[in-house]
């Protein structure tokens, strides 16, 4: 036990963020090679967890106990009486005040307009309007003929239709030999919308892990479910462009409204027509009704 206890210290660190880049860069290598390690990290972030979750349940129950023992009381007839006259004594106060002094601001106008000097009446002298070269009305601007909607917004609404939340669903395949539960920890993330610790969890997966591919898609949906569509694109392109990816058609289809989100209808032109080519693609249909839609809007 006493040679476990430095671990133990470097991971509390580690997982409370007092590390230094350098010193969380060294333990995550050792990690890596550590598999001792690594199971001393998973189990101390279980802890972590289920302490966290113990003092939401503790704290749940303590509010629960204190609604029963302080319940809310319903106001007796005798105080909703007492409101009404109080509210109805003011309203006829207002009113008696009102009809005495009047507004003040309409007093003040009434009496300097009755101290002010007539004006005399204001002669327009005549014009020939067949000589003038002055401009009487003038047109519109062109900006107020344009419509109120700019084709950059008709396509992210036209995106925003068929786009959908991702489900953040466990569907990559983990090594039997592996004991970590990493993903498992990184969908519950994902579920419980803690969307930050889980890309920064993800993007620490490295390339050579056959789960690589499988976390930069899941980056792109994080980006994707904030609304961040740019962000998104670089992941969603990755996966696309790994051949064999078990998820490749969905993220191809993610790809294509990321690019209308950000007003790149050629973009996203050029892959729904892709997709539109590949007789067994399972969002071919919603790619043809889609082009046909943007086929009828402006350029």
């Amino acid at each position: 036990m006493k040679g476990q206890q430095p671990n133990h210290d470097l991971i509390e660190r580690y997982l409370l963020g007092l590390m230094s880049p350098q010193e969380r860069a060294d333990l995550e290598a050792e990690i890596t090679r550590n598999p001792d390690l690594a199971e001393q990290l998973t189990a101390r972030q279980r802890e972590h967890e289920a302490m966290e979750y113990l003092v939401q349940e503790r704290l749940r129950t303590q509010l629960q106990q204190w609604a029963k023992q302080h319940p809310l009381r319903e106001p007796t007839p005798r105080y909703r009486h007492l409101v009404f006259v109080a509210v109805a004594s003011v309203l006829l106060l207002v009113v008696a005040l009102y009809s005495i002094f009047g507004l003040p601001g309409r007093r003040e106008t009434a009496q300097s307009s009755n101290s002010l000097p007539a004006k005399p009446p204001v002669t327009v002298p005549k014009t020939d309007i067949s000589s003038s070269k002055e401009v009487i009305a003038a047109e519109p601007p062109e900006s107020l003929l344009l419509p109120t909607t700019t084709p950059k917004r008709l396509f992210a609404d036209l995106a925003a239709r068929y786009t959908e939340q991702p489900q953040f669903k466990r569907t990559v395949v983990r090594n039997e030999e592996e004991r970590l539960a990493f993903m498992d920890s990184i969908y519950l993330d994902l579920e419980e919308k803690r969307f930050a610790r889980a890309i920064q969890r993800l993007a620490r997966v490295a390339p050579e892990d056959e789960r690589y591919i499988s976390a930069r898609h899941l980056i792109g949906e994080v980006h994707l479910a904030k609304g961040e569509y740019e962000k998104a694109i670089p992941f969603l392109r990755q996966a696309i462009n790994t051949p064999d990816y078990l998820r490749k058609s969905e993220a191809e289809w993610q790809l294509a409204l990321a690019y209308l989100h950000i007003d790149d209808p050629s973009a996203a032109r050029a892959l729904l027509s892709r997709i539109r080519q590949d007789d067994t693609h399972p969002y071919r249909q919603k790619a043809i009704q889609l082009l046909a839609e943007m086929a009828k809007m402006p350029n």
